[in-house]
């Protein structure tokens, strides 16, 4: 591969696409507890057993697979070219979203008298550029929190690039490449570096995002039936051991390593049963469900309050939000986000 190459668009698979949305799902139940502060009596997605804050993994995980499968058949492809394609699907709505929180943020501190995040010009600058976290900044919380996965998407993506450039040169598989920054994450997470680029929030991202990639390159070269065979075993075990409290010693490890990659696996097995395009469209949909739910979440605490509603919930009333946020974010992608980017790559192109 010389310095332009990279990358070629390859077959959907909505599996994936249905995974994510389900994860989406996931995570705005698990923000709207940690934000309003509810617990339940019975099986909580904040502050429960199971910590599903661990989801984010799952996303980059497929991130990274979904990547392999992109460089699977190489077509060329400058850095710049590179970068601007993720960048323009990234970047339009994640600032929007950080707009629309930043003024949430404000009618929470009018109403409650409480910032949920400091107020700053740098920290909005930063929010904006999503460079709030895991690069060389260190400015913390954002505006729009939830997006630090996207920042260190982006980074993972440069990444991918410099290690399948530099891999050219050296005449040697991509892979070990992948393999060296899975492991790099890994022993930041494990001895708590902070440093630039190498830190908790990019750390995360590196650990579960390349070993997505490696999980591909393992996925096409050794049995899909011994794979599911492993997956399975897997899933039923780290279940049977959640489900009687024995032997979970790392939460974030066991999940990374082998309960979310045993669901990938197992869901593209049954690859056939999502062969339908509301799958992809669903797949879309989970992008806009992940960067607005924050902002939804306090407009709709601060929405309680001005209407003089005593500020308690419930499961319904979580499962209701939900659902209104899911047709949202079907709204914002069908008639902004698709539109703006379509707008976007002819302004580029030309």
């Amino acid at each position: 591969m010389d310095e332009n190459t990279l990358q070629t668009p390859v077959k959907r698979l909505y599996s994936l696409d249905f995974l994510k949305f389900l994860l989406a799902v996931i995570i705005v139940f698990h923000h709207f507890q940690q934000v309003t502060e509810t617990r339940f009596s019975h099986f909580n997605f904040f502050s429960g057993r199971i910590y599903f804050g661990w989801c984010v993994e799952f996303f980059f995980i497929i991130s990274g697979f979904v990547t392999a499968l992109g460089l699977k058949n190489k077509k060329t492809v400058n850095f710049k070219n590179w970068i601007i394609g993720k960048a323009v699907r990234i970047y339009p709505m994640a600032m929007i979203s950080v707009l629309i929180t930043f003024c949430a943020c404000c009618l929470y501190r009018i109403l409650f008298g409480i910032a949920r995040v400091p107020f700053g010009l740098w920290r909005l600058f930063t929010s904006f550029t999503l460079t709030f976290v895991g690069g060389g900044l260190n400015v913390g919380l954002g505006f729009n929190n939830v997006l630090w996965y996207v920042c260190v998407l982006l980074i993972c993506y440069v990444w991918v690039y410099v290690i399948q450039w530099i891999c050219d040169r050296l005449k040697i598989n991509p892979y070990y490449g992948f393999v060296v920054m899975c492991l790099l994450g890994v022993g930041a997470l494990s001895y708590k570096i902070e440093l630039p680029f190498f830190n908790n929030a990019s750390s995360r991202g590196y650990m579960a995002f390349f070993f997505g990639m490696i999980l591909f390159y393992i996925y096409n070269h050794f049995s899909r039936k011994i794979l599911l065979s492993i997956s399975t075993v897997l899933i039923v075990s780290v279940m049977f051991c959640i489900f009687f409290d024995k032997w979970i010693d790392n939460q974030q490890m066991i999940f990374t390593f082998m309960l979310f990659p045993s669901i990938l696996i197992f869901s593209l097995s049954i690859e056939k049963v999502f062969k339908s395009k509301i799958f992809s469209f669903l797949g879309g949909v989970s992008y806009e469900m992940y960067i607005w739910h924050s902002a939804f979440i306090l407009l709709y605490i601060c929405a309680k309050k001005q209407l003089g509603f005593e500020l308690i919930y419930t499961r319904t009333e979580m499962l209701i939000f939900t659902l209104c946020l899911i047709g949202i974010a079907c709204l914002a992608y069908q008639f902004v986000e698709k539109p703006l980017i379509a707008k976007l790559k002819e302004v580029i192109k030309a």
